[in-house]
């Protein structure tokens, strides 16, 4: 049998990783896995066609809701004057002669980062929610990677675990 030194710090923070990682909510996913930040994020430039989620009115870089009450006012705070009673095609009609564009999109789910630990994730996000557009944690399964299999062995069987099949 080999052995290995660690510092004690190293040991303990290990001990600390492996006791996180055979406790932690496996949510019926065997392991390999690894939890990541998912995000939705808009593409746009979507052919109106088909394979959209919708659209937006945009202009100078601003989005608007396609509701009533967002694109009124946004024109009123353009200085223009509404009639009170418009129909539908008239207001999106006032909203191409004011500039607006309208633009479809399709929303797409955007995976980031790697953790082992559901508690590492959750930390990271709530650190830097700044940086993404309304993230949530995801659980990863590392299909076939027999890597990420013998670390994680490693690390639950340091503290008296298994690898959670």
């Amino acid at each position: 049998m080999k052995t290995i030194q660690l510092t004690d710090e190293l040991y303990n923070n290990l001990m600390e990783l492996s006791k996180k990682m055979n406790t932690q909510n496996h949510r019926g996913t065997a392991m390999p896995y690894f939890f990541q930040v998912m995000e939705t994020k808009r593409i746009y430039g979507i052919d109106s066609d088909y394979d959209n989620d919708g659209f937006v009115w945009v202009k100078d870089g601003d989005e608007i809701e396609p509701n009533r009450e967002d694109m009124i006012e946004s024109l009123l705070n353009d200085g223009l004057v509404i009639p009170e009673t418009l129909t539908d095609d008239e207001l999106d009609e006032f909203m191409k002669d004011a500039g607006y564009v309208s633009v479809y999109y399709r929303n797409q789910e955007i995976y980031s980062n790697a953790f082992l630990t559901e508690d590492a994730c959750k930390i990271h996000i709530k650190a830097n929610d700044y940086h993404y557009q309304n993230p949530v944690d995801f659980l990863s399964h590392a299909f076939r990677n027999p890597e990420l299999e013998l670390v994680q062995q490693f690390l639950c069987e340091l503290s008296g675990g298994k690898l959670h099949k």
